[in-house]
C-alpha cells in the first residue's frame, strides 16, 4: 500500500491536481478588494473616470509584477517568494484600513485621489510577485500535448475559487453590517481579509517544487554534462532552462487565466 501511494504521489498529474486545489483554496479566500471599488464610488463620491483609471493603474501594477518577477526572482526559492510576498499584500491591507479609518486623510493630509491609485499599484504589484510561482509550476506540471486542456482546468479552478471567496465576503460583511449605505465597519472587514491570507501560506507547504529547484542539484554536481548542455539523463538540460521556459513561454497564459479570474467580482450587499 506505501509503494501504490508513493507512485500516486509522485505522479505527474497529482502534483497538478495539488497545484489546481492550491488556486482554488487561494483564491477562495476573503477579499475586500471586490467590495473596495463600490466603496470608493459611494464614500469618497469618485466618479466613472477614477475608478476606471484606477483598475488601469492597477493592471500597470500588474505588468509590473510579473516583469520584475521573470527578470530578479524567477530563479530565487519560489516558497519564499511566495510567503514574503504574501505576507506583504497581507500587510498592504494596513494601507487600506488606513483609508476606511480617516487615518490617511485626516491625519496624514494626504488626499484620497492621491492615496488610492498609489495604493492600488503598490498592492498589485506585491500581489503578482506572490501569486507568480504558483503560476510557474502549474505550467511546468502542464503534460505535452495537453497544455490547453490544462489552461481551462486552472481557469476554472480560479473562476470557481473567486465565486466562492465572493460568496464568504459578502456573508462576513452582512454579518459585519457592512451596506452600500452604512461603510462604518468596513476597516473591520479588511482586517479579517488580511488575516485569512495566512490560509495560503499554510497550504503552500503542499505545493510541488519547481523542477528547476528538483533537478539542478544533480546538474551541479556534473559540470561536464551541464557544459555539453545535457543533463545526467541526457535530457539536454532541460533542468536549467525551466524557470525560463515557465516564466517567459507557457507562464504567459497561465498568467492570462488568473488575470480573467481575479476580475471585480460583483457581490450582493444588503441595502
Amino acid at each position: 500500500p506505501l509503494k501504490r501511494i508513493r507512485a500516486v504521489t509522485q505522479h505527474p498529474l497529482f502534483a497538478l491536481g495539488v497545484v489546481l486545489a492550491f488556486v482554488f483554496v487561494y483564491n477562495a479566500t476573503p477579499d475586500a478588494s471586490v467590495m473596495y471599488g463600490q466603496y470608493l464610488a459611494d464614500h469618497f463620491e469618485f466618479s466613472e473616470w477614477f475608478l476606471s483609471m484606477n483598475q488601469g493603474v492597477g493592471l500597470l501594477g500588474s505588468v509590473l509584477g510579473c516583469e520584475l518577477y521573470a527578470r530578479f526572482v524567477a530563479r530565487l526559492d519560489q516558497f519564499r517568494v511566495f510567503a514574503v510576498g504574501c505576507v506583504a499584500a497581507g500587510l498592504c491591507y494596513a494601507t487600506r484600513v488606513m483609508l476606511a479609518t480617516g487615518f490617511s486623510d485626516e491625519t496624514l493630509r494626504i488626499p484620497a485621489a492621491y492615496f488610492v491609485p498609489v495604493d492600488s499599484f503598490i498592492v498589485s504589484v506585491l500581489t503578482r510577485i506572490a501569486f507568480m510561482p504558483v503560476l510557474h509550476v502549474a505550467s511546468e506540471r502542464a503534460p505535452a500535448g495537453f497544455e490547453a486542456f490544462i489552461f481551462e482546468l486552472f481557469s476554472v479552478a480560479a473562476i470557481g475559487g473567486s465565486t466562492v471567496g465572493a460568496i464568504v465576503t459578502a456573508h462576513v460583511s452582512s454579518v459585519l453590517g457592512v451596506t452600500t449605505s452604512n461603510w462604518t465597519s468596513f476597516w473591520v472587514l479588511l482586517v479579517v481579509c488580511a488575516a485569512t491570507k495566512v490560509i495560503p501560506l499554510v497550504a503552500s507547504w503542499f505545493l510541488p517544487r519547481p523542477r528547476a529547484a528538483v533537478e539542478m542539484a544533480p546538474l551541479e554536481g556534473n559540470s561536464e554534462d551541464a557544459a555539453d548542455g545535457e543533463g545526467p539523463d541526457g535530457s539536454g538540460g532541460f533542468a536549467a532552462v525551466t524557470a525560463d521556459a515557465a516564466v517567459n513561454g507557457s507562464g504567459r497564459s497561465m498568467d492570462t487565466a488568473e488575470a480573467q479570474s481575479t476580475a471585480p467580482a460583483v457581490v450582493a450587499v444588503p441595502a
